[in-house]
């Protein structure tokens, strides 16, 4: 798994590397890979620093909320249907464990798992 490094090291690699070091001298030098100096290059010119983003978070929930007036009408139209039956009925389909949150979200009722 990826670890985030310091926003210290970020600032001493960038630094090497406007000094004159090409990719892979900085990143040798400091313990880095050439990959994350490109990355951290390409944050600071479309950013303007070479902050980390946040980790973890929620990824999937804008395609499932995308297609909350479609959930709404099936739960309208079909009150039975089932947590695997719903991702089916939509496009593209999602993965069924956002399932039991997205209906809960579309319906107004509390997600029960079980």
């Amino acid at each position: 798994m990826a670890r985030m490094l310091s926003l210290d090291l970020r600032v001493r690699v960038l630094k090497a590397v406007a000094e004159g070091a090409n990719h892979r001298a900085a990143a040798a030098r400091l313990g880095v890979s050439a990959a994350s100096v490109s990355r951290w290059r390409a944050l600071e010119r479309t950013r303007g620093d070479a902050r980390p983003g946040r980790l973890g978070g929620d990824r999937r929930s804008a395609r499932i909320e995308a297609q909350g007036g479609l959930i709404g009408e099936l739960l309208a139209a079909t009150p039975d249907i089932t947590t695997e039956e719903l991702p089916r009925n939509c496009a593209p389909p999602w993965p069924s464990a956002a399932t039991v949150s997205a209906t809960a979200r579309c319906s107004g009722s509390p997600a029960v798992t079980a």
